[in-house]
C-alpha cells in the first residue's frame, strides 16, 4: 500500500506515521483545507478526479474524496508482524485478540479495524493468509484510519497458531450461535478480569473451523431475535468490543 486517500484515514496516518508521507493529490482547494495539516512540509499537487484516477489506476468501487496522499513506501511494512510477536504484544499490554480465520470482505476488515480503534481494547488482527480480504487503500478508508492503530499478522498454518495460542495462556473464548452457546451478558457477569483474551469469528461463510472448536474454549453468542438470526461480522465484532470495554 504505496499510497492511502480519504480525509479521515489520511489525517490518521499523518498522525501515527508522518514522516512517510510523500505527496498529496487534492482535486479542489477546499478539499486540501479540510485537512489539518498543520506544519507538514510536502508536496501538494491539484489535479483532476479523472486525472487523479487515472495516475493511481484506482478501481472503480474506489472512492478518494478528493484527497490522496503518496507514501515513500509501502505502510504495511509498518503495520505487518508475526503471529507469535502479536500474541507476546497482547500478554505484554494486556489486550486482546481477534482471530477470524478467513475473511472474505475488504469492507468488514476495515469495519472491525474502526471499531478497535475506538474501543482501544484490542492489540491487533488475525487472519489468513489466504484471506481474500487485504490490507489496502480502500481498507484503509472504511477503517477512517483505524488500520494505522493496530498491528496485523497472517497465519500459513492454523494448527501451529493454535500451539501458539495456547502457549501464551490467553483465553480463547469462539463467537459461534449455538444452542450451547452462553450469551455474552451472562458469560460476563461470571468471568471478570481474566484478559486479556483472544476474540475467535468465523468466516463469513463457513464459521468457526473444526480445529479450533477441538480445542479448549469458551463457546459464546451474541443473543438475537429468535425471528431473524442474523449478525455481520463487523457488527458482531463492534458489540462484543463494547461489551469488553
Amino acid at each position: 500500500m504505496k499510497f492511502i486517500y480519504g480525509k479521515h484515514a489520511i489525517e490518521e496516518l499523518l498522525k501515527k506515521f508522518p514522516n512517510l508521507a510523500l505527496k498529496l493529490y487534492y482535486t479542489r482547494r477546499e478539499k486540501l483545507e479540510e485537512l489539518n495539516l498543520k506544519d507538514l512540509k510536502i508536496e501538494k499537487f491539484e489535479i483532476n478526479s479523472e486525472s487523479l484516477r487515472r495516475k493511481f489506476n484506482l478501481k472503480e468501487f474506489e472512492s478518494p474524496q478528493g484527497l490522496l496522499l503518496e507514501l515513500k513506501e509501502d505502510i504495511n511494512n509498518y503495520l505487518k508482524t508475526s503471529p507469535e510477536e502479536l500474541i507476546l504484544n497482547a500478554c505484554e499490554t494486556n489486550k486482546n485478540l481477534i482471530l477470524i480465520t478467513n475473511i472474505n470482505d475488504n469492507h468488514n476488515l476495515g469495519a472491525i479495524a474502526r471499531s478497535c480503534a475506538v474501543f482501544n481494547n484490542v492489540a491487533g488482527i488475525i487472519y489468513s493468509i489466504e484471506s481474500p480480504a487485504r490490507l489496502i487503500p480502500s481498507t484503509a478508508k472504511i477503517s477512517a484510519g483505524g488500520i494505522f492503530h493496530l498491528k496485523f499478522a497472517e497465519f500459513k498454518n492454523l494448527k501451529n497458531l493454535i500451539k501458539a495460542i495456547n502457549s501464551s495462556g490467553m483465553e480463547i473464548l469462539c463467537f459461534e450461535n449455538r444452542q450451547e452457546s452462553v450469551p455474552l451478558k451472562l458469560w460476563k457477569e461470571q468471568n471478570k478480569e481474566k484478559s486479556p483474551y483472544i476474540f475467535i469469528f468465523g468466516a463469513e461463510d463457513i464459521g468457526i473451523p473444526r480445529e479450533i472448536q477441538q480445542t479448549k474454549h469458551q463457546s459464546i453468542k451474541i443473543e438475537q431475535n429468535s425471528n431473524f438470526d442474523s449478525l455481520n461480522l463487523s457488527v458482531a465484532t463492534g458489540i462484543t468490543l463494547y461489551e469488553f470495554l
